[in-house]
């Protein structure tokens, strides 16, 4: 267990190097995950017009043309650059507040701020576009795209609130700036996107192999989590998905001291909350596309 901690904390701090202060939901592996669960939910015909529907983006990303590829798609922009208007479509910022640093009128800033633009927001769009007669093939692939994502980043609970503290004032960046570990050697917005370790790491595309192992995975996940495991599984407003997410944040991601070892216990319930969310994260998306492809 000290060696594969000692080997998470690596990632991390690699990739806290490159894109630091940046959240990435889940990574490649999670958003490939979720949207292989989906698309194993998926009615056949709707399946097939998914897939022509992302062939159309083909010209312009010709990596980003299937489910799988397509869901990693809004991170992959954010990474080089481009589109930065789509930046805050990742998260929302509703604050947890423990200390009490917030005055009421600071907290209704940040959350009108963050109401105007995230990631519940960006779903919404992306099912109104697709349900749109006058909308595009184009548009309809863009948004079908930024769709697949961002359902898996909602059920991020990181990707659904900031903790202000006397520490962090201005707010930790969905734990952007919590560092866990003995010497502050983990960020703990970058552990809950690795799933705490519980996530794999597939090549961009992802290869035969990594194919191979997401489907395989996807298919332990919806064994250990059938739809009836989840009470909420039909609760398709994604404004209460992010409360879920900021609920889960505020009782367990956040019951952990800053600059201390991580637990064990908090590792291995952590990665089954994370493989919880993801399949989760899987059956809505399909249930979303099944009704509006239908």
């Amino acid at each position: 267990m000290k060696t594969r901690m000692l080997q998470i904390a690596a990632v991390c701090l690699l990739c806290f190097q490159f894109i630091a202060g940046t959240a990435f939901g889940w990574w490649d592996g999670g958003h490939m995950l979720v949207a292989q669960i989906a698309k194993e939910q998926l009615e056949p015909e709707v399946l097939e017009k998914v897939e022509a529907l992302l062939e159309t983006f083909g010209d312009h990303y010709p990596n980003h043309t299937t489910m799988l590829t397509a869901a990693t798609w809004l991170d992959y922009v954010r990474l080089t650059g481009g589109l930065a208007g789509f930046d805050r479509w990742h998260y929302t910022n509703t604050p947890f507040d423990p200390d009490g640093v917030l005055s009421e009128i600071e907290r209704e800033k940040i959350i009108a701020a963050s109401g105007a633009s995230n990631v519940a927001f960006a779903i919404n769009s992306a099912i109104t576009t697709l349900k749109s007669s006058r909308s595009s093939n184009f548009e309809k692939s863009l948004m079908l795209n930024v769709l697949l994502h961002c359902v898996g980043d909602i059920h991020n609970p990181l990707h659904c609130t900031s903790r202000y503290t006397k520490e962090h004032p201005d707010g930790d960046r969905g734990g952007n700036l919590f560092r866990a570990g003995k010497k502050g050697e983990v960020n703990l917005h970058l552990f809950w996107d690795t799933g705490l370790g519980a996530l794999p790491f597939p090549a961009s595309p992802p290869s035969d192999d990594d194919l191979d192992t997401l489907e395989a995975l996807a298919n332990e996940l919806t064994e250990a989590f059938p739809p009836e495991h989840f009470d909420k599984l039909k609760d398709l407003k994604p404004h209460h998905w992010a409360s879920e997410g900021r609920s889960l944040a505020i009782e367990y991601v956040y019951d952990l001291e800053e600059n201390q070892p991580i637990p064990d216990e908090y590792i291995e319930q952590g990665q089954r909350i994370c493989l919880e969310r993801i399949t989760l994260a899987g059956y809505r998306l399909a249930a979303i596309l099944n009704k509006l492809f239908k």
